[in-house]
């Protein structure tokens, strides 16, 4: 509901449905084997907010119960749920990005040697069998004029779900796992620069 509705077929690409329009700037993508729903800043002034997690899970669940409605199933099987954060942090590509934002739990002593930090990533498996990662890597990009330098920074979180009513409960399993993750992970002049 609200939200406009574009069927692309790009040259080699695999045939989708992109979801667009929605007043809280949301935008779902359907394609073979994945539905991803997102948001994502918009660079103008009196773009939307964003629109917290609640959102973001409505919106993404009536897009998978319509796909399903138009498909005449009550269930596919599914492999995993997952969610991530991507925030840019404005910094000269310098290693004490890593030292100044995050907490001692993701530090690395040689990257304190570095004297540029191009990529840092890990990725594991915590007890409750959910697959975390954290990658900071350095991008600069064109806005307007301007050219930015600064570091990409993403927190993913996902776990393996085999039914609808799983793939659900998993989706809020993995939120909350990448809130808790983001606590731990950034420093205490982080949580002040970054009003958290």
């Amino acid at each position: 509901p609200g939200m406009n509705v574009e069927v692309t077929f790009g040259v080699g690409q695999i045939p989708g449905a992109v979801l667009s329009g929605h007043k809280q700037g949301l935008r779902a993508t359907i394609q073979q084997h994945v539905v991803v729903t997102r948001w994502v800043r918009a660079p103008h002034r009196g773009a939307p907010k964003y629109p917290r997690f609640a959102a973001l899970r409505d919106c993404h669940w009536r897009v998978v119960r319509a796909l399903l409605k138009a498909v005449n199933t009550p269930d596919v099987p599914f492999g995993a749920v997952n969610m991530s954060y991507t925030n840019f942090l404005q910094r000269e590509a310098t290693p004490d990005v890593l030292f100044r934002y995050f907490s001692p739990a993701a530090h690395v002593e040689l990257v304190k040697q570095a004297a540029r930090l191009h990529k840092y990533e890990v990725s594991w498996q915590d007890s409750d069998a959910v697959d975390l990662r954290l990658r900071l890597e350095r991008v600069v990009f064109q806005i307007g004029d301007e050219k930015k330098e600064g570091y990409n920074l993403t927190t993913i979180a996902g776990k393996a779900a085999s039914s609808l009513d799983e793939a659900r409960d998993n989706l809020d399993r993995v939120h909350g796992q990448l809130n808790e993750f983001f606590d731990v992970l950034i420093s205490d002049d982080a949580k002040k620069d970054w009003g958290y």
